[in-house]
């Protein structure tokens, strides 16, 4: 079997890709353990501070908000005719949003986009699933807001007003 130099070009990029990821994850983990054995005195003073119900109701809030934003990027991908497992696409999202701690705000929507077209999906289609995405998750930001201030309506005209 003969390979050609672009075969052999992609399989050296997928091994280097694939080792400089433990690389550099096994690095990661040994900055975290070695974090947490430095500071660990602080870190169980706040999870104390915090407590265990209070704590647990965020992990969960955290979750829910992971998930929802994982079925509404899938979601809008489905709108423009690619499908993608859920927990391709929950994975998807979760590595490409720790990029978007780095300078510039911008590196998770472009590993994203980089991700989508690797994937296949044309450039036209991953800008149209963007658009879709940030569309949901703008109206939901409204929608609880305006659901969270009317509810809280009489509150707000008493303190801001003194209506009773």
């Amino acid at each position: 079997m003969i390979v050609s130099s672009l075969e052999k070009y992609t399989t050296l990029k997928n091994l280097v890709f694939r080792y400089s990821s433990l690389v550099w994850g096994g690095g990661l983990a040994i900055a975290l353990v070695y974090y947490v054995y430095t500071h660990g005195e602080v870190i169980s003073e706040k999870l104390l501070w915090i407590g265990i119900t209070p704590g647990l109701i965020g992990f969960l809030f955290l979750l829910t908000h992971k998930l929802l934003l994982a079925m509404s990027a899938r979601w809008s991908l489905l709108q423009t005719g690619n499908i993608i497992s859920f927990p391709q696409m929950y994975y998807l999202y979760s590595v490409c949003d720790i990029a978007k701690y780095v300078p510039g705000g911008i590196w998770a929507i472009v590993g994203r986009y980089g991700i989508y077209i690797s994937q296949g999906i044309g450039a036209n289609r991953a800008a149209r699933a963007f658009a879709l995405e940030n569309t949901w998750i703008i109206l939901s930001a409204f929608f609880c807001g305006f659901m969270l201030i009317t509810s809280r309506i009489h509150e707000i005209l008493k303190v801001r007003f003194g209506i009773k």
